[in-house]
């Protein structure tokens, strides 16, 4: 929505930045708590794990651990925030949950909580900067989407009476 060729900004949609930004945060969390170990059961552990240096093995696991819990959470994000954004086109609220930047504070949320805090043992792939600019590339590639699966999944489903 623009004004005099200035967009215009809604209160909702500072709620979808804000919403977005704690769901990267989280999601990178549980990728480490959650999706660490269970990528490491169902693969083993990658080479040098447990070391003081990361292998391309290692930060592979940790991107598919990962994007185990960012892709449904953000899918539940475009769901779940699909009556709040109904003005504004699909694709257009889907960037204001998964944007570039969005990813990239939630995931320096998620370092500045669980690798700088104190007696944790975390493993150093899952805090590499590459990864950080990888999720945010992939936001408009891969997360941005999956939150447009959501506003539709929604919209048909209020349409056909699902919920």
């Amino acid at each position: 929505m623009t004004t005099n060729g200035r967009p215009q900004y809604l209160p909702t949609d500072f709620a979808a930045f804000g919403v977005g930004l704690v769901a990267a945060g989280a999601s990178f969390a549980l990728g480490l708590v959650g999706g660490g170990p269970l990528i490491r059961r169902l693969f083993g552990p990658p080479l040098g794990f447990g070391e003081d240096y990361t292998t391309w093995q290692g930060v592979a696991q940790a991107i598919i651990a990962q994007a185990l819990f960012l892709i449904p959470v953000f899918v539940f994000c475009g769901y779940s925030l699909g009556k709040l954004l109904s003005p504004r086109p699909d694709w257009s609220a889907a960037l204001l949950i998964a944007n570039p930047v969005n990813v990239f504070c939630g995931y320096w949320l998620y370092y500045e909580l669980f690798y700088t805090g104190r007696n944790l043992q975390v493993e150093l792939l899952y805090f590499r900067t590459s990864s950080a600019v990888f999720w945010s590339l992939m936001s408009l590639v891969l997360l941005a989407p999956a939150a447009c699966g959501g506003l539709r999944f929604r919209r048909r489903a209020i349409r056909f009476h699902v919920l």
